[in-house]
């Protein structure tokens, strides 16, 4: 079965937004994947409903949506709405459950539009119970909410997630042999561990768009773009995260922090995934001061006297899979700022 995996396409906001969906939407029928998946965040404007509705509809692909906390701001949601859009999909292939993972709060004056606040709440734990009790546990399994479970550096808010109550929800999946979270809404790309449980972040199609249009950057460096996941008649799950608009981008990119440091950025690396410069293995390292958001391991560290010269790299993902890449010596660094 082959699924791409897309999120946060923030239409009528910026520049290029309705351009840059149609051409990802292009990009995605190229897959010729049997289902699509959307992580939520249509845009903040009300007119981005209608504009994702007409675009969706004219696709022959089945697409399951995800609520985004956008859903909740632009009106498409209403407050007796909020929090009881879950859903569980049987499919031939594939067992996909979106939690709705949303619950309203009175917002803040100083951030008015904040009107949510991410949880699995014990009733939604509970239906996932329900809905898993009758799986069996080597069967693939897909977890979607809009909202990661988890970050790259404990930021000591949910007991070291991101997501309220995820530690329940992440009990009851713990024995599935194939099983896979995936997410948006930060605009970064993070795979993250919790033991065998991979919890994975995509890219938003949108990048940055308001900012700097079709090619922007999000500020961990990786390009607009999407994920494709393949699953196989044993089950397994594959996933790989695939850059939009240029394929110039290609999986690595130099990235220099606020403090001038350059580093290696691989967009789809985790902490368990192998790096080399040449022959020699690269360290990873974290950024942990949170330039405009960043807090994800996908980095590793450069010699300084090769900064500025022609840079042949390996990375060996986790899953077997290989890629060599070479940064000419003229490679310019994105900084996210």
């Amino acid at each position: 079965m082959r699924i791409i995996f897309f999120t946060d396409v923030h239409l009528s906001e910026g520049i290029d937004s309705l351009e840059g969906f149609d051409r990802a939407l292009e990009a995605f029928e190229q897959e010729a994947p049997d289902l699509m998946i959307f992580g939520g965040d249509m845009g903040l404007e009300p007119s981005a409903v209608p504009e994702y509705e007409k675009r969706i509809e004219q696709s022959t692909t089945p697409v399951i949506f995800c609520y985004g906390n956008h859903e909740l701001e632009n009106g498409f949601l209403t407050l007796d709405r909020i929090g009881r859009n879950s859903s569980f999909h049987q499919l031939p292939g594939a067992n996909i459950m979106v939690v709705d993972a949303w619950k309203h709060q009175q917002p803040d004056p100083a951030t008015p539009l904040v009107n949510w606040f991410e949880i699995i709440d014990d009733s939604q734990v509970d239906w996932m119970q329900e809905q898993l009790a009758g799986v069996a546990r080597d069967e693939p399994l897909l977890v979607v909410t809009h909202c990661p479970w988890k970050t790259a550096v404990d930021l000591g808010k949910f007991d070291g997630y991101d997501l309220c109550n995820a530690g329940k929800a992440l009990a009851l999946i713990r024995d599935f042999k194939h099983v896979k979270i995936l997410s948006g809404h930060r605009h970064e790309t993070a795979r993250i561990y919790d033991g065998d449980i991979e919890m994975i972040m995509t890219n938003a199609v949108c990048g940055w768009w308001w900012e700097n249009g079709i090619m922007s950057i999000s500020t961990d460096g990786s390009p607009p773009g999407y994920r494709l996941i393949e699953i196989a008649g044993t089950g397994e799950i594959t996933t790989i995260f695939k850059p939009l608009f240029d394929k110039a981008f290609g999986e690595v990119g130099l990235f220099t922090t606020a403090a001038g440091e350059t580093c290696l950025n691989v967009y789809d690396g985790s902490a368990r995934t192998k790096v080399f410069l040449d022959t020699e293995r690269l360290s990873q390292i974290k950024l942990t001061d949170r330039i405009k958001g960043v807090r994800i391991d996908h980095f590793w560290m450069l010699p300084g006297e090769r900064l500025g010269t022609e840079l042949r790299i390996t990375v060996e993902y986790e899953n077997g899979r290989a890629v060599t890449a070479t940064l000419p010596a003229d490679h310019q660094p994105w900084k996210p700022y």
